[in-house]
């Protein structure tokens, strides 16, 4: 699941850097991953940003991600704030993630075989500028392996 939550930070980045906003990241990793059952975890992930633009709040954060076209995990986040700055700032994305119906604990051992290849991932957030706009981002089977490079 960490693997997961470490998703989520390269997934926002990716969906702001899409949506066309001046924003430059840096580092990113898991502040915190708590069990809530064997198939689900609440955890945080931070992103160092610079937002040399206006201050904007992410929301309706949520998504699902597909091994080989099959729904694995889906998850959602917290809305947080990327305030306006000339330097790097860590924002935290607290979030939650689940296994989907009829993924088994043992596909979850294999993913010591990860291959980016394999997933696929639907994500849907909205960001709000200070000014009232708005721009939602709605992207459907985005290749994982895009993410990484």
């Amino acid at each position: 699941m960490k693997r997961f939550l470490i998703l989520i930070a390269l997934l926002f980045s990716f969906s702001i850097s899409y949506a066309q906003i001046n924003v430059d990241f840096g580092d990113y990793g898991v502040s915190s991953i708590r069990p809530q059952s064997f198939r689900a975890v609440n955890g945080s992930v931070w992103v160092n940003v610079c937002n040399k633009g206006e201050s904007f709040t992410v929301s309706e954060i949520s998504g699902t991600v597909y091994k080989e076209g099959v729904a694995f995990v889906q998850g959602s986040a917290q809305d947080f704030r990327v305030a306006s700055s000339e330097q790097m700032t860590k924002c935290t994305i607290n979030g939650y993630a689940a296994l989907c119906e009829g993924v088994s604990l043992f596909t979850v051992l294999g993913l010591f075989n990860f291959d980016p290849n394999d997933y696929e991932a639907d994500i849907h957030l909205k960001i709000t500028f200070d000014s009232g706009e708005e721009i939602i981002f709605d992207k459907q089977k985005m290749p994982i392996s895009a993410f990484l490079k």
